[in-house]
């Protein structure tokens, strides 16, 4: 992926779809994608989990005016979020993109069109206006449909729908947004990992970025030379696109195989928290999920970590060489450089464009061995200094 480019711009993008569709790791993957190549990214939360939290709830057995009202209560609320978000990033002059977690117009799937066409003429608003608020439009389709065996509602209290109803509701979705001239289907053709991989694809794409392979290189390099190693950087003119450390904290009853870990990463000094879970599905394939959280939920998560493990961090540094996307990345005890390049040049026997200021201060290849995972890295690891709170 290229880097992007220089002068500011904004692009609003919406990602939905039925229950159980892997939303909420895509917004983590790609929001974690475009901050890592330099972009601003900014995630709006579904509110109308908001207004549950807050007492506020759908009003499911209340009169239909009562329930008309809240629904126009709550997309007002969630436009004026938007716009909100949108005036921030237009104030800080950098390039940014405003993912939000479901569009207005998912409201309509929800309801009859009769009862969606009288809010919509009830608040003065006309559909495509709504259409109009979106530069791309993302419908993850639910597993309930083509993966029926991985659809659950264990990882979603407010989730309620049977198989059934969740593929009617995904089919609502879809139907919903059809005329928007910019709307993607990702479906369940492949495996869930390459389904998130997809949806980052449609995006770098559509922001005119090089899109993701999901093949990675690394090697290992020398702590000890790291000022040389970035002293040559500045001199061959390399720019970091982006640099950041990540505070990494696995939770009591996590293994090799199966983990749950919070990460606190920290970017000019603002903080964004995530949840990672790592597990092996049904059919015996691994899957990692990962979603944005608080730093409320981070720090009640943190009671539970592993006193077993030490918590770590690492600083990642983000750079671009021969259209190829690295990641240098300064751990305790080691540096580690991992490149992301295209299916031919995966096997360790491919040659690749190595950057020049690197290659002395490799010490071998080491993609695909598992000390250096970061479950592992935890184990090696020493008591961190800083505390991990925030």
């Amino acid at each position: 992926m290229q880097a992007p480019p220089s002068e500011q711009c904004l692009y609003r993008i919406v990602l939905t779809g039925g229950p159980c569709g892997g939303k909420t790791t895509a917004l983590s993957e790609i929001a974690e994608r475009l901050r890592s190549v330099g972009l601003q990214a900014f995630l709006v939360p579904e509110n109308a989990t908001i207004f549950s939290n807050g007492g506020a709830g759908f009003p499911v057995h209340d009169r239909p005016e009562h329930q008309l009202c809240w629904e126009g209560a709550r997309i007002q609320c969630q436009m004026s979020m938007e716009d909100s978000f949108c005036k921030i990033a237009r104030s800080s002059g950098r390039p940014t993109v405003v993912i939000c977690d479901r569009g207005t117009c998912d409201a309509a799937a929800y309801m009859p069109g009769e009862t969606w066409h009288t809010l919509l003429g009830g608040m003065n608003w006309y559909q495509k206006s709504l259409f109009d608020r979106y530069d791309l439009v993302i419908h993850l389709v639910s597993t309930s449909i083509g993966a029926e065996s991985f659809y659950t509602q264990a990882n979603n209290l407010a989730r309620r729908e049977t198989v059934q109803e969740a593929a009617a509701l995904d089919l609502r979705i879809r139907e919903v947004w059809q005329e928007h001239p910019r709307v993607f289907i990702i479906d369940n053709s492949t495996d869930f990992q390459g389904k998130i991989l997809r949806t980052v694809k449609v995006i770098c794409n559509f922001l005119g970025l090089r899109s993701p392979t999901g093949a990675w290189r690394k090697y290992l390099m020398e702590l000890r030379l790291k000022d040389t190693v970035l002293a040559l950087a500045e001199k061959n003119a390399v720019t970091f696109d982006s640099e950041f450390e990540v505070w990494y904290t696995f939770l009591a009853g996590s293994t090799a195989e199966e983990n749950r870990c919070i990460r606190r990463r920290v970017q000019k000094g603002i903080t964004t928290c995530s949840f990672a879970r790592r597990f092996t599905q049904p059919n015996g394939e691994v899957a990692i999920t990962e979603r944005v959280i608080t730093v409320k939920e981070f720090n009640a998560l943190h009671s539970q970590r592993d006193s077993s493990l030490t918590s770590f961090s690492r600083v990642r540094r983000c750079f671009f060489h021969a259209d190829l996307y690295f990641e240098l990345d300064e751990h305790k005890d080691f540096m580690m450089l991992q490149a992301e390049v295209p299916p031919e040049m995966e096997a360790r026997t491919a040659e690749f464009p190595m950057p020049d200021w690197c290659a002395p201060f490799v010490l071998r290849e080491i993609t695909g061995e598992p000390q250096y995972s970061l479950y592992n890295t935890a184990i090696k690891e020493q008591k961190a200094s800083a505390p991990c709170t925030v």
